[in-house]
Formats: C-alpha cells, sequence, structure tokens
C-alpha cells in the first residue's frame, strides 16, 4: 500500500506483508471495504497457512490436498495485529480433488462487512461427512456437476470428477467467529469455474 499525503512524486510504503504457510500459496483477488480493510483470497497448499482464532475461524485445517484462503488484513496494524480473520475453504473428498479461480468482494455492512467470493472445485459434498464435504449451506445447487432439480436434496453422487463454479457468503464475525451463511454450487457437466477473468 503506498500513501501520498504530499500530493507530489515521492510515495512512501504504508503496509507490506508476506502471506503463507511453508509451501506454495498464490493469491487470486483482492479488495477493500469502506472501513480500511484488505481482503484477499487465494489458493493454498500449505498446512501451517496462518490464521486468526482470536477472531474466529470457519475452517481451522487443510483437509484436502489445497483450499482456498480467505483472510482479513487491517494494514493500519502491524505484526500478528493486522490479521483480522483468516480461514480455509474447502472439502476433503476425493482426496486428489482440487481448488481454481477465486474473486472476492465486501459489502459495507455498518458492523462487519460480509464476504462474497467463488471459485472453482470438484471437491465434493456428500451430505453425509462435515469433516470433508465441501461446505454447501441453503443451496440453489447442492451437488457437483448435478442439476438443481431439488434444492433439498440431502444426499449427493460421489462419483463426479469435474469442477463447478460456487458461490458463498461468509460472515467473518469477530466475537462469536466465522459463520458460512451461503454457498452453492453452480455449474453444469462441464468445467465451470469463478474467477476475477
Amino acid at each position: 500500500m503506498l500513501n501520498n499525503p504530499s500530493g507530489d512524486n515521492a510515495y512512501t510504503l504504508g503496509y507490506s506483508t508476506y502471506l503463507s504457510g511453508s509451501n506454495t500459496d498464490t493469491a487470486s483477488g483482492m479488495t477493500l471495504d469502506n472501513k480500511g480493510f484488505v481482503y484477499v483470497i487465494g489458493i493454498t497448499n500449505s498446512t501451517d497457512f496462518p490464521l486468526a482464532p482470536s477472531a474466529g475461524t470457519f475452517q481451522s485445517t487443510l483437509q484436502g490436498a489445497n483450499a482456498f484462503f480467505i483472510s482479513k488484513v487491517a494494514p493500519t496494524s502491524t505484526g500478528s495485529n493486522s490479521l483480522n480473520f483468516s480461514t480455509y475453504f474447502g472439502g476433503g473428498f476425493p482426496t486428489n480433488g482440487t481448488v481454481t479461480g477465486g474473486a472476492l468482494a465486501v459489502d459495507n455492512n455498518a458492523n462487519v462487512s460480509n464476504i462474497y467470493f467463488t471459485g472453482g472445485t470438484n471437491y465434493i459434498h456428500t451430505g453425509q461427512n462435515s469433516q470433508t464435504d465441501f461446505p454447501i449451506v441453503n443451496a440453489f445447487q447442492p451437488c457437483l456437476d448435478t442439476a438443481p432439480s431439488n434444492p433439498l436434496q440431502t444426499t449427493c453422487p460421489t462419483d463426479v470428477t469435474l469442477p463447478d463454479a460456487f458461490v458463498a457468503k461468509l460472515n467473518p464475525g469477530t466475537t462469536t467467529g466465522a459463520q458460512l451463511l451461503y454457498c452453492t454450487y453452480l455449474g453444469g457437466t462441464g468445467t465451470d469455474v469463478g474467477s476475477n477473468t
């Protein structure tokens, strides 16, 4: 983040940080809210990606080979205080599942901004295992690669392999922890991915 309070051509670096674990971490999207917080989405296969458990974490462990990360950074703070919220977001079945793409936006809620994000995955929501299921909540399309004929469907096929896009809404509450308000697959029988491009 560059600051130029004087209006001339001189800039100073107001904030900069690494955001990573010990493996590969790649940012794919970033946005700001009206309170000055920076939100970042990306993909990680680090089992030690930095989290902020004091602010609540939706998923505290990497469940599969890789996952999205969603982080909220306060560039006016320093050290660990600048990581206001951070979580994994993914599944664990199949074990060779993947995530791809990634984009996000926020609203300007008076209290805590909701985070809206998208990407693509072939991690499956089976409806049978909350530990490895891709998190689906109040879905328009509850099953991967399956037309939304029944939004209340609780059991999904487990033999699909191509990724679908997904759309999610997360409230990163500061005292009660993260709350996933909505997540649905959005795709057909081919490859579908949500991204910035």
